[in-house]
This record gives C-alpha cells, structure tokens and sequence, in this order.
C-alpha cells in the first residue's frame, strides 16, 4: 500500500458506536495517510479508547463543539495536506489517491468530492422510514474536504461559535478569499443519517441556511462605516 504526506483529522463526540467503521474505512485506503489523528470533544462514552485501539493519535479537549475540534486538529496535524472525516462518515477506498492527485497542480488549495447518504444500518424500521436519503451531490461537507494547511490559514479557522453550519460558513469564507477548490466527480464518501441529524431537520436547515446568508451578505458588504 503506497503513503501519502497527508494528516487525517477526525472530530468526535459520543462516536464509539460509529467511531471504529469510519477508521477502518480511512486505514482501508489505496493511498494510506501518513497520519491519523482524533479529536475528542469531551466524550462521556468510550470515544477516545475506540481511537486508541485502532491505531489513531488520540487528542482529548474538555467539550466545545466540532468547529473546535476541528480546529484543534488542523492545528496539531503533522503535514502539510489535512483531510477531514465526521466521525459517522465512511470514505470509499480511492478517496484520498483522488483528492491528493487533484492537489499535484500547485494552483488547487483544497480537494472535495461527490457523497452519497445512507440511513444508519442500526435504526429500527420505524426511524429508517422517517429519514430522507438524497441522492448523490456535490460534498461541500467536512468529510470531503481534503486541503492545504497554508489555505486553512488564508481563510482562518472554523467559527467555534456555530453550533451548525460550520463548514457552510467557512467555504463562504474560503470562497471569498479566492481558494482554488477542485471537486471530484466521483463518489468518494457515504454520509450516514439518523433522526436528529442536520440533514434530516427542516427547522435546523432553515435556520441555518437563514444565518449564513445574513453572514455571507454582510461579508460581502465589508465593514459598516
């Protein structure tokens, strides 16, 4: 298996349940990351052993959101290229040799991919059939993401303010301050939904969407006078 100089930053709350799959799918890579690193939020459960015994860097912050962690992460990575991971996504095994090509043109400063959703296998009957699956889409998503420290560092880090909707915001902020963003159009990553989660809350989304519009526009106007 080739090696790639790429650090993999994994945020993580309450994961033990879906912590291990989504490592496994990132160690099952064709092109392996250099290293493997969680960050765990406070978790009351077993998150930070689950890390540990699959081989992962464990960092432990008191709890303050997965901007934070994501954050924390980033900061504390060892290389240069960072991917991201939620830490209920699974990445298909071609995910990090695709996005890592894609950043050999020096012009790219970051790398996402195309996603499918899929209902937790652990839901009962009645909770799969109140959850939506869309179809396949465009992955502005943290699973996505794989980029440049030096970019990160252009836009600034994650709003650990939001308690959703961080990534929207800081694409808008990546996007504003002129980052080159290749997107894959292969599906490189499966979401998983379960009742309760962003993607399945109406309320949440417009909520959101509601809030990063106001933030977007008042970029856009520059400071008030």
């Amino acid at each position: 298996m080739r090696a790639a100089a790429v650090s993999v930053v994994v945020p993580a709350f309450r994961a033990a349940r879906t912590l291990d799959e989504t490592l496994a799918s990132i160690r099952a890579q064709t092109l392996a990351p250099a290293e493997l690193l969680v960050v765990d939020d406070g978790s009351p459960d077993a998150t930070a052993a689950v890390a540990a015994a699959a081989g992962a860097r464990v960092l432990r912050q008191a709890n303050a959101g997965v901007a934070a962690a994501t954050n924390a992460g980033i900061l504390a990575a060892a290389h240069d290229l960072v991917a991201l991971c939620d830490a209920a996504d699974l990445w298909l095994a071609e995910k990090l040799a695709t996005q890592v090509a894609l950043l050999a043109d020096p012009a790219v400063d970051a790398a996402l991919c195309h996603f499918e959703s899929f209902a937790c296998p652990t839901l009962s009957p009645e909770q799969r059939a109140r959850i939506a699956v869309p179809g396949v889409r465009p992955g502005w998503l943290r699973s996505c993401l794989l980029l440049r420290r030096a970019a990160f560092g252009r836009v600034g880090g994650l709003d650990a303010t939001l308690r959703m909707g961080d990534m929207v915001d800081w694409f808008d902020r990546a996007r504003a301050a002129g980052l080159v963003i290749a997107l894959a159009p292969e599906v490189l990553m499966r979401r998983r939904l379960h009742p309760g989660s962003l993607s399945n809350s109406q309320t949440g989304n417009h909520q959101l969407y509601v809030e990063m519009a106001r933030r977007a526009l008042a970029r856009r106007r520059g400071p008030a006078t």
